[in-house]
C-alpha cells in the first residue's frame, strides 16, 4: 500500500484504532503484548511519517509503544529487539538521549535472540533481521560525543553475536579445574551437549516425544551453562578466562601494531583505532554510504559475471575500486596513524571492517601502476578480524599453542573432485611444499584424491598446521555451507559449520589454497563473519590464510610457496609469527609477476583479479 497517498492513511486511523483497544485490555505483562505494541508503535511511526502534519503526538506515541515492548519482560526477545530497534533508528536524531537509551537496552539483549540451545540456522535468521544495528549504534554515540571506547563496546557486544557466545565456552579449562574440578567437568560436558547439532528430524509420532524430551534437555542445559558463565565472571580468580573488553585489555591488544574498525552508515563513516598507547576515531567525511552501497554492488556483480573473456573489464573495475579504497578509506587512515611513505620494514595493522566493508579488499587499497607508492601494500602488512574478541581470542590460542618439538601438519591436495574441473597444480604444489620442510621438523600427513571428510576431520583434531589445496564454493542463501570441495561433497560436505565446532588445541596456521576461502556475501550476516577462515579460527588456529574471490591454483601454489619459505628458518624451524609477512611478500611477488607475460618483453598493468584475493586473518 502506498501511505504517501493521502487516500489510503485513513487505513493508518482505523489500524491505529483497532490495535489500541487490545494493548490496553491485555495483562501488562502478557508475552502475547509485545506483538501488539511493535505493531502499533509501528503504525503510529507511519503516520508520523507519511502525514503531512508531522504530529509529535504520533512521534511520542510510537517511541512509547516500542518502550513498552522493549521492557516487556515476558515477550520474545526477538520481539524486544525488534522494538528496540524500531525505537532507535525512529528517535534518531530527533531525541539522541533516547536513541542512547533505545541502543543500550537492545544491545544487552541481542545474545538472547541466538541461544545455545538453538541450531545454527535459526540462530543465523535471528541475526539477521537486525543487520546494521551495530553500525547504527556506533554512529549515534560518535554523533553525539560519546566515548569512541563507547562506540567500540556497542559493536563488540553487537557483532560477531553467534561466535562470542561460542567463545564463551571456548576457554582453557584447566584454570577452572583448579577452581573446582567437578564444575570444570559439567562446564564441559554442558558445552560438548549445546555444540552437537540439534536434530534436524521432522516430528513423526513415533519421534515426537523422543525430539520434545531432547529439545528440553537442551534448554536445560543452555541455562545451566548460563549460570556457570555467571560464575566464573564473579570469581576473581577466574576472570582472565572469559574475553573481558576493557580500554587497557584493547591497547595490550594493539602491542604488536593498532587495530582498526571502519564502520560506515547513513548518520557517518569513521575509523576507530586502538594503539597500544590511545583509543580514538578518525572521521572518514568522504566516505559515503550511498556510494559504499553503489560500490559494493558493482563490486560483487563484477565478480559473478568475471570470466576469461570479460577479465579486461574486471580488472578495470578493480583499478577504480582499489583507488577509492584508498582516497576516502585506507589512504585518510594511514595518514592518521602517520603511515605517509613507502616502508621497507613494513608495521602490521589489524583490520576489523563493519558491514559492508568487510566484503572489499582493504589491503589492496590504492594506485599499483608503480608511478607511486600511494597503495597499502607497499606501506604495511595488513591483516584481518572479524571482531576485537575474535582477534584476542587468536591471541591467546598462539601463546598457549605449541611450538616447541616436532610440529604435525595434514595437507590435502584435490587435484580430481568429483564434477569439478581438475585442478592440475593441487597435487604439485604440495609435493613442493613437502620438499621444503625438513622430515625433523614435521609430521606430514598428506590426502591425495580420493579423500574423504571423515578422515580429513580425525586427521585435523591433533594437527599444528592444516593446508587445504581445493575447490572451495560459496553459499549466498547460507553461509555456514560454504565448503570445501573433498572427494564425498555432494553427499558430505565439509561446510563452515563442520569447521567451527571442532575445538583444536594445537593448532597454528590453516593455509586455504581455495577460492572463496574468506568470502560471506550473505549481506545481512556479513556482521558475524561465517567464512571458512573464520571458522578454522573459530576451531583454534590462531592464522589463517584464504581468498575472498576465485583464485587459479597455478597461482596458488606460488603464494604457498613463499609464505612457507619466509616461516622456515635455515634450521628447518616454523616460525608461524612470519607467516602475515610470508603472505604479504607472496602478493606483492604476485603483483609483479601477473604484470609479464612469457616471451613479450613489455611490462603490462597490474592484475588485481590475481593477486588481491588472498588476505591473512588473526595474530
Amino acid at each position: 500500500m502506498d501511505l504517501t497517498a493521502a487516500s489510503n492513511r485513513g487505513y493508518l486511523d482505523e489500524a491505529i484504532l483497532n490495535l489500541s483497544k487490545p494493548a490496553a485490555d491485555m495483562p501488562e505483562n502478557h508475552s502475547t503484548r509485545a506483538m501488539c505494541l511493535n505493531n502499533l508503535g509501528k503504525a503510529y511511526e507511519f503516520r508520523f511519517q507519511y502525514s503531512d502534519s508531522k504530529s509529535d503526538d504520533d512521534f511520542n506515541n510510537a517511541l512509547t509503544n516500542f518502550e513498552l515492548a522493549l521492557k516487556l519482560d515476558s515477550a520474545a526477545p526477538m520481539l524486544r529487539v525488534t522494538a528496540g530497534y524500531r525505537g532507535m533508528v525512529l528517535s534518531w536524531p530527533k531525541n539522541p538521549t533516547k536513541a542512547i537509551e533505545f541502543l543500550e537496552l537492545t544491545t544487552n539483549l541481542l545474545p538472547t535472540i541466538s541461544p545455545r540451545l538453538l541450531n545454527r540456522a535459526d540462530q543465523q535468521d535471528n541475526i539477521a533481521t537486525f543487520a546494521g544495528f551495530a553500525s547504527i549504534g556506533a554512529s549515534i554515540l560518535l554523533e553525539t560525543g560519546r566515548d569512541t571506547f563507547d562506540a567500540i563496546k556497542i559493536m563488540e557486544a553487537s557483532r560477531g553475536v553467534m561466535s562470542s557466545l561460542q567463545l564463551e565456552t571456548r576457554i582453557d579449562t584447566s584454570c577452572l579445574e583448579d577452581y573446582d574440578k567437578d564444575l570444570a567437568a559439567e562446564f564441559i560436558a554442558l558445552r560438548d551437549l549445546l555444540d552437537s547439532p540439534p536434530t534436524d528430524l521432522l516430528a513423526t509420532p513415533k519421534t515426537s516425544i523422543n525430539l520434545e524430551k531432547k529439545m528440553e534437555r537442551r534448554i536445560t542445559a543452555s541455562k545451566r551453562l548460563n549460570e556457570i558463565l555467571l560464575e566464573i565472571h564473579t570469581v576473581e580468580q577466574l576472570n582472565d578466562l572469559i574475553l573481558g573488553l576493557s580500554e587497557q585489555s584493547l591497547k595490550s591488544l594493539a602491542e604488536t601494531g593498532p587495530i582498526v574498525t571502519v564502520n560506515v552508515s547513513s548518520i557517518r563513516s569513521d575509523a576507530l583505532i586502538v594503539t597500544k598507547n590511545r583509543i580514538w576515531n578518525c572521521r572518514l567525511p568522504e566516505l559515503h554510504h550511498t556510494t559504499v552501497l553503489e560500490q559494493a554492488r558493482t563490486y560483487l556483480d563484477t565478480l559473478r559475471e568475471d570470466s576469461p573473456i570479460r577479465r579486461k573489464k574486471t580488472n578495470r573495475f578493480l583499478h577504480t575500486m582499489l583507488k577509492w579504497l584508498w582516497d576516502y578509506a585506507v589512504g585518510p587512515i594511514l595518514s592518521e596513524l602517520g603511515i605517509a611513505s613507502k616502508k621497507e620494514d613494513w608495521p602490521r595493522i589489524w583490520w576489523v571492517p563493519v558491514g559492508l566493508m568487510s566484503i572489499f579488499p582493504l589491503h589492496a587499497a590504492g594506485d599499483h601502476s608503480g608511478k607511486t607508492d600511494e597503495n597499502a601494500l607497499d606501506r604495511v602488512i595488513l591483516s584481518y578480524s572479524t571482531t576485537m574478541k575474535s582477534l584476542s581470542h587468536s591471541r591467546k590460542l598462539s601463546q598457549t599453542s605449541t611450538n616447541s618439538g616436532s610440529q604435525k601438519a595434514v595437507f590435502i591436495a584435490m587435484s580430481s573432485t568429483p564434477n569439478e574441473r581438475d585442478l592440475v597444480f593441487a597435487e604439485p604444489e604440495v609435493t613442493q611444499l613437502l620438499s621444503l620442510i625438513p622430515e625433523t621438523t614435521c609430521q606430514k600427513t598428506t590426502f591425495k584424491s580420493p579423500a574423504y571428510k571423515t578422515d580429513v576431520l580425525q586427521a585435523l583434531t591433533d594437527c599444528n598446521i592444516a593446508h587445504f589445496s581445493c575447490h572451495g564454493i560459496i553459499d549466498n542463501s547460507n553461509p555456514s555451507n560454504t565448503s570445501l570441495l573433498l572427494t564425498d561433497w555432494e553427499s558430505n560436505p565439509l561446510t563452515v559449520a563442520d569447521i567451527n565446532v571442532l575445538k583444536l588445541s594445537n593448532a597454528q596456521l590453516a593455509c586455504l589454497s581455495a577460492c572463496h576461502a574468506s568470502s560471506n556475501r550473505t549481506i545481512d550476516l556479513l556482521d558475524e563473519g561465517i567464512h571458512l577462515t573464520g571458522a578454522f579460527q573459530m576451531a583454534g588456529f590462531p592464522r589463517s590464510i584464504g581468498s575472498l574471490w576465485q583464485v587459479d591454483d597455478e597461482r596458488s601454489g606460488m603464494v604457498s610457496k613463499i609464505v612457507w619459505e619466509n616461516m622456515l628458518g635455515v634450521d628447518g624451524t616454523i616460525d608461524y609469527g612470519k607467516a602475515a609477512e610470508g603472505l604479504h611478500k607472496a602478493v606483492r611477488a604476485l603483483r609483479e609477476a601477473a604484470r609479464w607475460v612469457e616471451g613479450v618483453e613489455m611490462r603490462f598493468d597490474d592484475q588485481p583479479v590475481v593477486w588481491a584475493p588472498f588476505i591473512y586473518m588473526g595474530v
